[in-house]
């Protein structure tokens, strides 16, 4: 597709936004053993991505690939919740993280996937600001592609963004 060009080990860096989550880290550890020089934003403790020019930390490194994983997530009982709040907190947060990172890998021709998820068609918080962010990538004329994930699991502590699965393996 025009604007994905690969990029190569020693061929610049590749930037992992969200490397601290279950996928992050697996794809971290991935590129690194394949040779590829690697920066992170690993979670909001480590860089909030919500804060206009955030990612200019980064500028002056070489970044020649993106991989947008950052997002505003948990299990159904935190997506699905009907509480207002929590609805609009996802939104919220999610929006200025797009208003922030979109922007910044535009002006900078960087190329980049961005990781939806098959509940883009849900309505409800998270599934609306999937839906915003895989129409903004596909707005940017090619510069970044769209991978929907299914389910994804890992270790976590149980607690209101907690899976089922974990919330499950607690209660038996």
């Amino acid at each position: 597709a025009k604007g994905i060009e690969p990029v190569g080990p020693g061929q610049g860096k590749v930037l992992v936004l969200g490397s601290g989550g279950v996928i992050g880290q697996r794809v971290v550890k991935w590129l690194m053993d394949k040779g590829y020089g690697i920066l992170e934003v690993r979670d909001r403790g480590h860089l909030d991505l919500r804060m206009e020019g955030a990612l200019d930390a980064f500028d002056g490194l070489d970044v020649r690939y993106c991989v947008f994983l950052a997002c505003e997530v948990g299990g159904s009982k935190y997506i699905e919740s009907s509480q207002e709040d929590v609805q609009v907190g996802i939104i919220s947060s999610n929006v200025r993280m797009y208003l922030s990172v979109l922007p910044w890998l535009k002006r900078r021709g960087v190329p980049f996937v961005f990781t939806s998820s098959y509940l883009q068609g849900t309505h409800n918080g998270y599934g609306t600001v999937k839906r915003l962010g895989e129409s903004w990538i596909h707005a940017l004329g090619g510069l970044g592609r769209v991978l929907r994930l299914w389910n994804v699991y890992g270790v976590e502590t149980v607690g209101l963004k907690s899976h089922v699965l974990s919330d499950w393996a607690q209660q038996c």
